[in-house]
């Protein structure tokens, strides 16, 4: 949809799938207790490309390889830079 909440058919859209992953850590100090440090990962598991149809509606599938928590981010290729338009 555009900002006036039209749809908007034959839009070519970049479909990024990210996975998430926290890596928790316990850092023991020298009095023996000590504290959790957490990392967040994140890695780009899928990237491609759906095109809307005459209704401006677009099915994107995606079958996640292992369970987790995943982010799926949906952009206008029109929007997008020449650096960003490849698979990373």
């Amino acid at each position: 949809m555009d900002w006036a909440g039209e749809r908007q058919p034959g839009q070519e859209l970049d479909v990024q799938v990210i996975r998430y992953e926290w890596v928790n850590t316990f850092i023991k100090n020298e009095t023996g207790g000590g504290s959790w440090s957490y990392e967040t990962k994140k890695e780009l598991v899928d990237r491609f490309s759906v095109t809307t149809d005459d209704r401006g509606e677009a099915v994107a599938r995606f079958t996640p390889p292992q369970g987790g928590s995943y982010q799926v981010i949906v952009q206008d290729k029109a929007t997008l830079g020449p650096e960003q338009d490849t698979k990373e």
